[in-house]
């Protein structure tokens, strides 16, 4: 988000170039904002220029029609998904796939030995559960590690287990 990320009187097109030179992923945000904006077409089409990894959100905003990947990027697919709506896999999967050696399952491994409560531990496991296939051995071991040590987590499952 440049207007965000960019200083008071930086030159702020190099910046953005620079950026899109530089990144392996774009996710762009499509929605009515998108479309009115003169730069995110530009943006999204020197992404696909590149041919990196990009991700359309199709943002449907209550009362407004949703918009689809268009442009250099009608080939992708960009399914209508409420701003509340957006599950990790969306965006996980497609990163786990492109950059399998990224690791990309290690902060949703770190973020449950953080878990504060049962909900909590329940919906960063939920997180994780779509990629148990995908986990290393370490990476499991590390998930059984932080269960049995986070009693957010261990505890309900003895409890379910009636013991």
């Amino acid at each position: 988000m440049a207007h965000d990320d960019i200083k008071n009187s930086e030159e702020w097109k190099q910046r953005i170039l620079k950026e899109l030179h530089e990144a392996d992923i774009f996710i762009p945000i499509l929605n009515d904002n998108f479309i009115s904006s003169k730069w995110c077409s530009q943006e999204a089409g020197i992404a696909c220029y590149r041919n990196i990894l990009i991700i359309p959100i199709n943002l449907k905003e209550r009362g407004k029609k949703s918009v689809i990947p268009y442009g250099f990027m009608n080939h992708l697919q960009g399914k209508p998904r409420k701003i509340e709506d957006n599950p990790v896999e969306y965006l996980v999967n497609p990163i786990a796939d492109k950059f399998p050696k990224l690791n990309i399952f290690y902060n949703l491994i770190e973020a449950l030995s953080k878990a504060k409560s049962f909900r909590n531990a329940e919906k960063l496991m939920l997180n994780l559960v779509p990629y148990f296939d995908k986990l290393s051995n370490n990476e499991i071991n590390r998930v059984v590690d932080i269960s049995i040590d986070n009693r957010q987590i261990w505890d309900p499952v003895i409890a379910s287990w009636n013991i």
